[in-house]
């Protein structure tokens, strides 16, 4: 489990990134040449299984292996003169069926279609002309979007509802669920960020709610679906042996017994809030409400979390973080 901080450039590219274990430190610096080229300038825009999301200053998207340097490249899309950087807020790989084309996954994309003359939700295979547009079928905004083993697209929009999107029959269909309601316990809190993703085979809706001076309060609620496909949030209180990774382009969970280092129940994150050039791993503990942290010797950048395949993994996170249970 790596913890990457791209280097941000005066253009809005990263010349390079940062590689983060908590035991040594960077661990693998790895850097682009940074040529006048457009198309040689980059920015992370997400990890999806083990490769780094990238959009180049052409517009493509990127899917890159850090650690052979290979990858697919997407298309271009569809931007005003002058804007080389922002289009895309997310992207993710989605495993491809089998026996479907030579390409073994699709990129489905997140775009910023509010400010711009496009859809906010597109998808490709590599190598294809152009991104296939999804239109939301509400006429909401998309909040999230996340992938599972079965191949299809997940995402979330604004009301709460989600939508499954099947890429190869471009069929759809969601699960009404109205989002739950601010606590009292909220109530000085004025902004959320929400996030979908799978834990263990379930839909999770993650709620960081954020306030000026206030360290930041996190809800995490479970889908319960029923038999005619309404569906509701449920609050848990607990992570059932996973733990959230929470970063700039949404979260991860992770089964503990398969990452020993990674503790359960836990929602790790980076703070900044103690102002520019004090940067923390936040660790906060959603079953006794603790929270530890670690400092970075960095300034405040974008944070991605990255899981490299089994050849690829170094050491895992571990004994730089201890809870003792309160009760």
């Amino acid at each position: 489990m790596w913890l990457i901080l791209p280097r941000p450039n005066d253009d809005g590219s990263h010349l390079g990134f940062d590689f983060y274990s908590f035991l040594e430190g960077i661990i693998c610096p790895y850097k682009f040449d940074n040529g006048t080229d457009l198309a040689c300038k980059f920015r992370v825009i997400g990890t999806s299984k083990d490769r780094i999301m990238m959009e180049d200053g052409l517009s493509r998207v990127h899917a890159l292996d850090p650690l052979t340097r290979t990858g697919y490249i997407f298309p271009l899309s569809v931007v005003e003169q002058g804007l080389s950087f922002g289009v895309y807020k997310k992207a993710i790989l989605v495993q491809r069926r089998a026996g479907t084309l030579n390409e073994p996954v699709w990129a489905a994309v997140l775009r910023g279609g509010r400010e711009l003359p496009i859809s906010e939700l597109a998808f490709a295979h590599a190598g294809a002309e152009e991104w296939t547009d999804l239109m939301s079928p509400t006429g909401s905004c998309f909040e999230d979007i996340a992938t599972a083993d079965d191949g299809k697209l997940y995402a979330l929009d604004s009301n709460g509802e989600v939508f499954v999107f099947d890429l190869d029959s471009l069929q759809f269909s969601s699960y009404p669920a109205p989002e739950p309601a601010k606590g009292p316990e909220l109530r000085a809190y004025s902004y959320c960020e929400k996030y979908l993703g799978v834990m263990g085979g379930e839909f999770i809706l993650l709620r960081a709610w954020m306030c000026a001076k206030r360290p930041v309060m996190f809800e995490v609620f479970q889908m319960h679906r029923g038999e005619d496909r309404e569906a509701e949030w449920v609050k848990v209180k607990d992570l059932s042996g996973h733990a959230i990774m929470l970063g700039d382009d949404g979260f991860v969970s992770l089964n503990v017994g398969e990452f020993p280092g990674v503790m359960a129940d836990c929602i790790y994150f980076i703070d900044s809030q103690d102002g520019p050039g004090k940067c923390f791993v936040r660790v906060v503990n959603v079953r006794i409400g603790a929270m530890i942290y670690k400092p970075l010797s960095t300034i405040f950048a974008p944070w991605f979390w990255f899981i490299p395949d089994e050849a690829g993994r170094i050491r895992d996170l571990g004994e730089a973080f201890t809870f003792s249970d309160a009760s």
